[in-house]
C-alpha cells in the first residue's frame, strides 16, 4: 500500500528524514525549516525556533540521542529541548553549509561543509550544548590534505568495518582514519 504522508509542510523537495529513538520522526525541508511528530502531532521548527536556515541539508541523531541539523547558510545546529543552537562562520564553522554529520569515536564530531570537513572535539561539543558558541575551533580538512573537492554533499558518511570514515565530495570520496586527525584544543595566537 502506497501513502502519501502530509507533515504540515507543502509541497517543497525533503532533504533528511531521521528517528529518534522513541519513534519521534524529523523531517528536513528544502525552504519550509523543520517538522517533528511526536505523539501523532506535527510541528514545526525554524527560525523563531534558533534555526539560523530553513534550507534543511542533513539531519543526525548522535550516539547520546541529541538531534545536528546541517543547513545551507545556517551552519550546524543542536536541538536543546524546543530551541535550537547553531554554529556559524561566526562561531568558528569554515562555512555556513553544512551537508554532513557523523559523530565519531572519542565523541568528535565531523561535519562536512561546502569548505571542507569541520572537526569538532568534545570540548566544541559541550561549547554548543551549554550555548556558548564564540569560540569553536575546529580543525579543518580541505584540498591542502588531499580531498578531491571542499566542498561535501548531502550523501550521508558512514563507518567502514575497518574503522575509517567515508565521506562524499563533487569530485568522488574520500576515505580516512579518525586517528590521523587530532583538533587543536588551543586558541590559535595572532600577531
Amino acid at each position: 500500500v502506497l501513502e502519501t504522508v502530509g507533515y504540515g509542510g507543502g509541497r517543497e523537495p525533503i532533504k533528511s528524514i531521521v528517528r529518534e529513538e522513541d519513534g519521534t520522526l524529523w523531517v528536513g525541508t528544502r525552504g519550509n525549516g523543520l517538522f517533528q511528530r511526536k505523539n501523532g502531532t506535527w510541528k514545526r521548527f525554524g527560525r523563531g525556533s534558533g534555526l539560523v536556515s530553513e534550507i534543511i541539508r542533513t539531519l543526525y541523531i548522535d550516539p547520546a540521542g541529541r538531534l545536528w541539523v546541517g543547513s545551507d547558510g545556517g551552519g550546524l545546529s543542536l536541538r536543546l529541548e524546543d530551541r535550537f543552537v547553531s554554529a556559524t562562520t561566526r562561531e568558528g564553522m569554515p562555512n555556513e553549509s553544512v551537508s554532513q554529520i557523523l559523530m565519531g569515536d572519542a565523541c568528535r564530531l565531523w561535519a562536512g561543509t561546502h569548505r571542507g570537513l569541520a572537526v569538532l572535539d568534545e570540548q566544541a561539543l559541550d561549547l554548543i550544548a551549554a550555548g556558548k558558541l564564540e569560540d569553536l575551533h575546529p580543525l579543518l580538512i580541505n584540498e591542502a590534505d588531499g580531498i578531491p573537492a571542499g566542498e561535501f554533499t548531502i550523501v550521508p558518511p558512514l563507518k567502514t568495518s575497518v574503522g575509517s570514515y567515508a565521506f562524499a565530495t563533487v569530485n568522488g570520496f574520500i576515505r580516512l582514519r579518525p586517528e590521523d586527525f587530532h583538533p587543536g584544543n588551543t586558541r590559535p595566537e595572532v600577531f
